[in-house]
């Protein structure tokens, strides 16, 4: 049915606008998980995948924060720059990702070597996505161990009597040359 709407001159235009909260049709069929319809209106219109909301929520991001891992693969494989899409907070999808608690897409994501630099992006507060949520992804962090060169960076800043520790975490790809 989605199909045949979107084969009619009268909808394709309808399929750009965003509403109030400044959410598109993609926005609602990835928060729906429909596959299918995303699959469709991003077929119809390419440019909706890089739209954001009042919050500067893309539907990469609400993917994310849903575990939608097919959604998430079907948005990055047509528009693999939607994932250096950050909302007003400077957070991509995988803050979302891991602010939510989606370890099965954390996995996922470290997969893909070319997003290996997104666990360093920092947000507007300098917080990188394993920041908040560095103890309950000990897995995702065994895991990137296996696959790629992890070193932690402390870094102690002195504020009035207190000692600030931050953790930076930082990721190489392991090439065929690092392993000898």
């Amino acid at each position: 049915m989605a199909r045949e709407l979107l084969k009619n001159e009268h909808v394709k235009p309808a399929v750009k606008p965003a509403d109030k909260k400044g959410r598109n049709p993609l926005h609602y069929a990835v928060k729906k998980r429909n596959k299918v319809l995303t699959e469709l209106l991003l077929q119809q219109n390419a440019s909706i995948a890089y739209m954001q909301d009042n919050g500067g929520m893309t539907a990469l991001h609400i993917a994310a924060a849903d575990g939608s891992w097919q959604i998430i693969e079907t948005i990055i494989k047509r528009f693999p720059d939607c994932s250096e899409l950050v909302d007003k907070k400077g957070q991509n999808f995988l803050h979302y990702a891991m602010n939510k608690g989606r370890l099965f897409t954390v996995f996922r994501i470290t997969r893909n070597l070319s997003m290996l630099h997104l666990f360093n992006e920092q947000d507007v507060d300098g917080n990188t996505p394993f920041q908040n949520c560095f103890m309950h992804f000990v897995p995702v962090i065994s895991y990137l161990r296996r696959k790629a060169t992890v070193k932690f960076v402390y870094d102690k800043t002195e504020d009035s009597n207190a000692v600030l520790t931050t953790q930076v975490l930082i990721l190489t790809p392991l090439t065929k040359h690092s392993l000898h």
